[in-house]
C-alpha cells in the first residue's frame, strides 16, 4: 500500500515543528549594540551618559539581571571594575543563547515599557555609529 502526502498535510506537520528557532533578527541587532554601546564607553570611547543609562537599564529590563555598574558618582554607569563588566556581558551573552528562540523586538519593547513605568522613560539606546578618523562619535 502506497501513502500519499497533501500538499496540505505536508504543511502541517513542518508547521507543528517546535524544534524550530525563529530568531528575531532585529532584536538581535538591538540586544547586541545595547551591549556594545556599554563595552565601548568602558573601552574609553566616549558615550553620552544618557546612552549609558539607556543600555543598561535595557538590559537588565530584558534579562532581569541586576548589573554590577556603577549607577552614581561622579562617572555613572562606569564599571569600577572590569572583571564585572566581563561577568555582566558573558551573562548576557549567555542570556541571549538562551532566549534567543522566543524572544521577539515586540516583547522586549514591552518589557522595557513595564521598566519605565515603575522606574522613569526609557528607551534604546542609539545605534553606535562608525568610527571617524581616530574618534568614536555617537
Amino acid at each position: 500500500m502506497k501513502y500519499f502526502l497533501t500538499p496540505a498535510l505536508l504543511a502541517l506537520i513542518v508547521s507543528c515543528n517546535t524544534n524550530v528557532c525563529r530568531e528575531d533578527f532585529a532584536f538581535k541587532e538591538k540586544f547586541y549594540n545595547t551591549v556594545n554601546v556599554i563595552e565601548l564607553f568602558q573601552g574609553g570611547s566616549p558615550v553620552r551618559a544618557m546612552y549609558r543609562y539607556q543600555a543598561v537599564e535595557c538590559l537588565e529590563a530584558i534579562t532581569k539581571h541586576k548589573s554590577m555598574v556603577g549607577k552614581d558618582g561622579d562617572t555613572p554607569y562606569f564599571y569600577d571594575y572590569n572583571e564585572d563588566l566581563i561577568k555582566d556581558i558573558k551573562l548576557w551573552n549567555n542570556w541571549y543563547q538562551d532566549n534567543k528562540c522566543q524572544m521577539t523586538l515586540v516583547k522586549a519593547d514591552s518589557l522595557i515599557a513595564a521598566h519605565s513605568e515603575m522606574n522613569g522613560e526609557l528607551d534604546w539606546p542609539a545605534d553606535i555609529l562608525v568610527v571617524e578618523g581616530d574618534t568614536l562619535s555617537y
